[in-house]
């Protein structure tokens, strides 16, 4: 996969294994949505809007690229790995389903917070929680809101956990 960093957004070219939808669907991340045909995800205090130019092209606009480039492990030769498993036919169903899913790299206590909360929740209710914890704790980014630092959580109280549907 190609890609190229210009005034702080990424463009990429010839995206085999770059899927935003398979990528952001797969239930790494949850914190994220789709706007008059634009994907958006926040992680941290990051923001990355990502559209599609053609296909298997895509523009990512963002506030930190470097950020992103990681985030959605770009660095990764993805083609390789998925021609060594290639190798073995009983990977083929897979490998066709999950074609574009990426791994995320999202900040600890982001991944940490979702996966206690994803216990004994369904997707959408992860995402509410998610995004109520944000926005009454997090830093105001203007459109969104940050997830909160690791010493902001300790503020939070039970019963805030309950009254943001987070079980």
């Amino acid at each position: 996969m190609e890609y190229k960093i210009e005034d702080n957004n990424i463009t990429i070219f010839d995206a085999d294994t770059f899927d935003p939808e398979s990528t952001l669907c797969s239930g790494q991340v949850f914190r994220f949505g789709k706007k008059d045909g634009v994907w958006y995800v926040i992680s941290g205090d990051k923001i990355a809007k990502i559209s599609t130019m053609g296909p298997k092209s895509y523009k990512i606009v963002t506030n930190d690229a470097k950020y992103f480039v990681k985030y959605f492990d770009f660095e990764t030769n993805y083609d390789k790995i998925i021609t060594r498993l290639s190798e073995h036919k009983t990977n083929a169903p897979a490998l066709s389903y999950g074609k574009g899913v990426r791994l995320m790299h999202q900040p600890l206590i982001e991944t940490i917070v979702g996966f206690i909360i994803s216990a004994n929740n369904n997707i959408p209710r992860i995402q509410k929680s998610l995004e109520q914890i944000a926005t009454n704790f997090g830093k105001n980014l203007g459109e969104f809101y940050a997830f909160p630092t690791l010493k902001q959580p300790s503020k939070i109280t039970e019963q805030d956990f309950y009254s943001f549907g987070c079980g």
